[in-house]
C-alpha cells in the first residue's frame, strides 16, 4: 500500500508474524480507509489454514493481522466450497469482502451461482445466487453487484447485470 501524503509504502501480503508470502499476490482491494485490504496469493499466510488451500486474505493494517477470508469448508460430496477462490473485492467501509470461485458448487447451477460474501463481523459466508463468467464490481456499500454473464441476451455475448443484495433481483443493465 502506498502512502502517497507521507510517502511510505508498506507491505502488506504478510502473515500476522511479519513473514513474507513465498508465492506472489495478485488483485488487490483497498477499503475506503485504507485499514483493510483484500488480496489473492497462493502463500499461505493464515497459520489456520493448510498449505495452498486459501485463496483470498484479508490484512488489516491496525492491528497488522492477516487471516484467510475463504476457509476451506466442504460440503455434503466433500467438495471444499471455496476452492479456487479469487477476485476479492472489499465493500468501502471493510465489513464485506466478496469473492468468486471458479466453476459452479455441486451440478445444479440454478441454486448456486460462483459468487460469495464474507461478512467480518459475523465471519460468516453467504453463497449469493449469481454466476459471472468473468468481472464483477460491487457499490460501495456493497449492497449491489454488477456483473458479466452470456445468459441474458445475445448468443456469445457478455450482458451486464446488477444483482441487488437486499431484494436478491438481478436486472439486466
Amino acid at each position: 500500500v502506498r502512502d502517497v501524503l507521507n510517502e511510505k509504502t508498506e507491505l502488506v501480503s504478510i502473515s500476522s508474524d511479519g513473514t513474507q508470502g513465498a508465492y506472489s499476490s495478485t488483485n488487490p482491494s483497498i477499503s475506503s480507509d485504507g485499514r483493510y485490504v483484500v488480496f489473492n496469493t497462493n502463500s499461505n499466510l493464515d497459520p489456520d489454514v493448510d498449505e495452498n488451500s486459501c485463496g483470498v486474505y484479508l490484512r488489516d493494517r491496525l492491528s497488522s493481522k492477516t487471516i484467510c477470508v475463504t476457509k476451506p469448508q466442504f460440503n455434503e460430496n466433500l467438495e471444499n466450497m471455496y476452492s479456487g477462490a479469487t477476485n476479492g473485492i472489499i465493500s468501502s467501509d471493510g465489513r464485506y469482502v466478496f469473492f468468486q470461485r471458479s466453476g459452479y458448487l455441486g451440478n445444479d447451477e440454478s441454486i448456486i451461482g460462483n459468487l460469495f460474501v464474507w461478512d467480518r463481523t459475523s465471519l460468516s459466508i453467504t453463497a449469493l445466487p449469481v454466476y459471472t463468467t468473468n468481472d464483477f464490481n460491487i457499490s460501495g456499500n456493497g449492497e449491489k453487484i454488477s456483473f458479466t454473464n452470456r445468459d441474458g441476451g445475445i448468443e456469445g455475448a457478455h450482458d451486464l447485470f446488477v444483482y441487488d443484495i437486499n431484494s436478491g433481483k438481478t436486472p439486466h443493465v
